[in-house]
């Protein structure tokens, strides 16, 4: 009885479960912001304070959490493929891949459940899960391959920001531009680039607009959820890559 009553334990390793739930815990920590606060995530001057000890909160959990945790995440989740992968399979039983495969379509179902039912806008269960699929192809290479890969993800994913920063700075810069310009001698195009730099700023809505935004998530359910689901539209192109992009290189 008593060996039976430690078996499960003995196949854990305490030092990644450790570290998965300090990661947990990062990664609630900067959720938090998100759940409570919403666009105040990226920009601390729409709500929660941007002063004093408000500010300084702010600056230590985006540079010492922010991205940090959901990396190391990340990491202990490959890990735990490559635990689950090999231990199915040196235990001989025929349906190892099967488990492999259902077990990883369930994080997924729990992702979209999560996403579309209970509105977390920062799910990130579906984009492991789908993931996983694809990384059981690879969980048989050598540890040198598995580093430039994963080296190589990571100059990938680094110069997609580059890209997108760069166009966000010619943006800017033809905002600039057209600012500077009479608004009844603004072009089409100088109109055009003017409002195409105030979507992608992060200046964040204006108090009254985020008020709106509070009273609609609170009031119910239906209105929360017409504002907070996804939007299927980006989950086909550019949505669906930079979530793999922040998973993976992070």
């Amino acid at each position: 009885m008593t060996d039976t009553a430690i078996a499960p334990t003995a196949q854990r390793i305490e030092s990644l479960d450790f570290v998965r739930g300090v990661a947990l815990f990062g990664i609630l920590l900067m959720n938090i912001v998100g759940m409570g606060l919403g666009p105040a995530y990226d920009n601390p001057t729409i709500a929660g304070g941007a002063e004093g000890i408000n500010l300084w909160t702010w600056l230590v959990m985006n540079v010492g959490f922010e991205g940090t945790q959901r990396a190391l995440f990340s990491m202990l989740f490959g890990a735990g493929v490559i635990l689950l992968s090999s231990r199915l399979e040196q235990s001989g039983r025929p349906d190892s891949a099967d488990i492999y495969f259902r077990r990883n379509l369930w994080l997924i179902a729990f992702g979209l459940f999560n996403a579309w039912v209970l509105l977390w806008v920062g799910d990130i269960l579906f984009y492991y899960g789908v993931t996983a699929l694809f990384l059981y192809a690879f969980r048989k290479l050598p540890g040198k391959k598995l580093l430039a890969l994963g080296v190589g993800s990571l100059l990938l994913g680094a110069a997609w920001s580059a890209l997108e920063a760069s166009n966000l700075v010619r943006l800017h810069d033809q905002y600039r531009t057209a600012s500077a310009v009479a608004p009844a001698a603004r072009t089409e195009q100088q109109k055009e680039a003017i409002e195409s730099w105030q979507k992608e700023s992060r200046t964040g809505p204006p108090p009254a607009a985020y008020a709106q935004m509070r009273k609609a998530n609170t009031d119910s359910y239906t209105l929360a959820r017409s504002r907070t689901a996804p939007d299927p539209s980006p989950t086909s192109s550019r949505g669906t890559c930079t979530a793999f992009s922040s998973t993976s290189s992070e």
